[in-house]
């Protein structure tokens, strides 16, 4: 089964920004949040860095690393096909980097198993508890990756992941290029607990992603988990950030990391930085709240956990 972030962790995955033509005029900003990012989580677990020996795209371990597993004390990677999302972003070395960070730690754990999925799936895309119940949202997972039977798509996430309900919801940020990834929307902070992106009191007028986000909220007063528990779900404040051009960005609060200590929460600069990290302080009271920069992540389409995979201890 693949274990909630809050597990305790082994180390985390990261890789640095390091094209240039991703990152116009941000790549040494992006850099430094990385840099950032590592030592803050280094203070509770050891951080792996691909660096300049390593042949990959771009930073986004999320997605690029592999997903793992856990039965007992035996520890699973699951290797799964990588597409650039969708075939937006295609760039070369992405599709070896789960493939280099298995070598590694079979190096230190040689008793952990491969399983190399036939499909595509990014680990942003999912969102579990740890106790069976997976969150997920059919635009990113069906639509945006050419699947269209959701049975099927279901049945291969339970029997690949461990889980026993998938729950799909309808719901994406404005100017996501990954189609939705659940980890900008809605997270579990306990079981049968999830903070989810919400509109506060903004009109659609200052949030452009109000209207999705108060429908959000309805399809979760609907779902119930694997243990048959309606969801308990506190808000998190909209922060509203803009592009050069003037797009909207998606950046999001839910987008941040737990370690073993601490709770990593992305800050864009904006008035409602603060509020969030109090609130993600109270959802984890055991665990030091801190903010960090994503003001340059953000412009490349992420933040924190987008550029981060645990690996359970």
């Amino acid at each position: 089964m693949m274990p909630a972030e809050w597990s305790p962790h082994a180390r985390c995955h990261m890789a640095r920004p390091h094209l240039a033509n991703e990152w116009p005029g941000e790549l040494r900003n992006a850099r430094r949040e990385i840099d950032a990012l590592a030592h803050a989580i280094g203070e509770h677990e050891p951080v792996s860095m691909l660096g300049a020996g390593d042949v990959y795209g771009d930073c986004w371990t999320r997605d690029t690393a592999p997903i793992f597993l856990k039965r007992g004390d035996e520890l699973g990677v699951a290797l799964f096909q990588f597409d650039g999302w969708g075939g937006k972003y295609l760039m070369p070395g992405d599709d070896r980097v789960a493939e280099t960070i298995a070598r590694r730690v079979l190096s230190r754990r040689p008793d952990a198993r491969v399983f190399r999925m036939p499909f595509v799936l990014e680990g942003g895309a999912i969102e579990v508890d740890g106790e069976g119940t997976l969150l997920t949202t059919r635009d990113c997972v069906l639509t945006g990756r050419g699947e269209d039977d959701e049975e099927e798509v279901a049945r291969r996430l339970r029997d690949a992941l461990g889980v026993e309900r998938v729950i799909f919801l309808d719901a994406r940020l404005q100017n996501d290029h990954t189609d939705g990834h659940i980890d900008t929307l809605v997270r579990f902070v306990a079981p049968g607990r999830v903070v989810c992106a919400g509109p506060r009191d903004r009109s659609e007028q200052s949030d452009p992603n109000a209207a999705m986000s108060a429908a959000l909220l309805e399809q979760l007063s609907d779902v119930r988990d694997a243990g048959g528990r309606r969801l308990d779900v506190t808000l998190l404040p909209s922060p509203v950030v803009f592009g050069d051009a003037g797009q909207p960005l998606p950046a999001s609060y839910c987008n941040y990391f737990l370690t073993n200590g601490a709770v990593l929460v992305p800050g864009y600069g904006v008035e409602e930085d603060e509020e969030a990290r109090a609130v993600l302080a109270s959802c984890f009271p055991d665990r030091v709240a801190r903010t960090l920069s994503a003001q340059a992540l953000i412009t490349g389409g992420g933040a924190l956990h987008c550029v981060t995979q645990q690996e359970p201890l």
